[in-house]
């Protein structure tokens, strides 16, 4: 994936560990959602999970629109 060469060494890590769940956290601005919305996009290309397979939460109405979009 062609993204993960622009990414800090933790959000590649956030991004590729698909073998238990996580939790993002760190301050305003620090690229949270980016990293959600890159690993659920990561999770359906390419490992080929279906969708609906797939939960993300958020406690921001501002990240729950990206996120939805």
């Amino acid at each position: 994936m062609s993204l993960l060469k622009s990414l800090s060494k933790e959000q590649k890590e956030a991004i590729k560990n698909i073998e238990s769940p996580m939790l993002v956290t760190g301050g305003a601005g620090c690229g949270k959602t980016f990293t959600l919305v890159n690993k659920v996009v990561y999770l359906i290309k390419d490992e080929k999970v279906k969708p609906e397979n797939i939960l993300v939460l958020t406690h921001a109405d501002k990240d729950a629109r990206v996120i939805k979009d």
